[in-house]
This record gives structure tokens, C-alpha cells and sequence, in this order.
């Protein structure tokens, strides 16, 4: 879907774990202006936020609890690899920067990328 609304002049943008470098690879080479945005967090940050979050926006919830005592094998991270990108556009430590940031931060590599004139 994410291909057919980019070449129709839509930006999109998809919220996924995408564990596999091979995902991500295979989206850029169908994808003409994919950005990739790599959120860093160590995975006791997730947990620990995990913890003590009271809304999920419809998220699956207790998703890292599960996963630690085996009822959630296909975790990435956990029951299954996560493999980091490699050569990311933007990267951002959530766990250094409030969300505003990272999004100001994203929202600039955006900006540099695609809409800065050369």
C-alpha cells in the first residue's frame, strides 16, 4: 500500500518494527524517496516505559512482559533478531531525546533531504 500511495504523491509513513534488514531493503528499492528513521532504545527502556504506560492507543499492551515469559515468541528483540540498520538517514536515542525532539529531529532530516535547495 505504502508503494502505491508514494507513486501517487502521497507521503507515508509506516510505524514498524520492520526486525529484518531485508524488510527495510526491500522497501527502499521499491519505494523512490524512502527515508529510514531508526529510533534507538535499549530494550530495558522499552520494558521499563512498558511498565508504566497506562494508555497504548490500541498498541497490543504488556507486549515486552509477555515476550519475557514466553508467551510472545515472535518479539523482535526478545524471541526473534533484531538486526539495527546499518546506514540509517536519522537516528534517534529516544532514550536521550524527549519525543518532541525526535521529531524535530526527523522532521529536519526530512527537510534537508528532500526539500533543501542545492
Amino acid at each position: 500500500i505504502a508503494k502505491l500511495l508514494a507513486q501517487n504523491d502521497v507521503n507515508v509513513v509506516i510505524d514498524a518494527t520492520g526486525n529484518l534488514r531485508r524488510y527495510r531493503d526491500n522497501a527502499r528499492k521499491q519505494i523512490p524517496k524512502f527515508m529510514e528513521a531508526y529510533l534507538e532504545c535499549p530494550l530495558e527502556v522499552c520494558i521499563e516505559r512498558e511498565s508504566k504506560r497506562t494508555e497504548t492507543h490500541h498498541a497490543p499492551q504488556q507486549i515486552y512482559k509477555r515476550a519475557l515469559e514466553g508467551k510472545a515468541p515472535t518479539m523482535p528483540g526478545i524471541g526473534q533478531p533484531y538486526e539495527p540498520p546499518i546506514n540509517p538517514e536519522v537516528t534517534v536515542n529516544t532514550a536521550q531525546h524527549t519525543p518532541e525532539q525526535a521529531a524535530q529531529k526527523i522532521l529536519e532530516a526530512i527537510l534537508c533531504k528532500w526539500y533543501t535547495k542545492t
